[in-house]
């Protein structure tokens, strides 16, 4: 009978360790997701006070030259232009370190958002 009460803890352990394991991507990626939140508001000012160009580089935005793996991915190789041409690259354009968005509920938003002032800031392009 011990024995099998040993064997259940054991299995139960290794079941919470697994879903604990499970979740930790999602707990990684929180923290990019918030800077990802943050990026896309300084990229927005950013906009408003540089006449709608594209920041060119994390100094730009006054980000470190080498992002640490909790920062967001910036594509600074983009420029205004080819963003309003095809809206749909602002989705890679500012996105959490794997790509997802697990916590960050509101990313649609704030890049449509973008999007717009984007749209405000350059009024000649489409």
């Amino acid at each position: 009978m011990r024995k099998l009460a040993k064997l259940i803890g054991v299995l139960a352990l290794a079941v919470v360790i697994a879903l604990v394991m499970s979740f930790k991507p999602k707990f990684d990626n929180m923290a990019s997701e918030y800077g990802t939140a943050r990026a896309i508001s300084a990229i927005a000012d950013y906009l408003r006070t540089h006449q709608g160009k594209w920041p060119a580089s994390p100094a730009d935005l006054g980000y470190p030259a080498t992002p640490g793996k909790k920062d967001p991915v910036i594509d600074y190789s983009l420029d205004s232009q080819r963003i309003l041409a095809n809206p749909g690259l602002l989705d890679t354009a500012v996105r959490p370190r794997d790509g997802h968005f697990y916590t960050y509920p509101h990313h649609r938003r704030d890049l449509d958002r973008l999007l717009e002032v984007l749209r405000e800031t350059n009024p000649s392009d489409p």
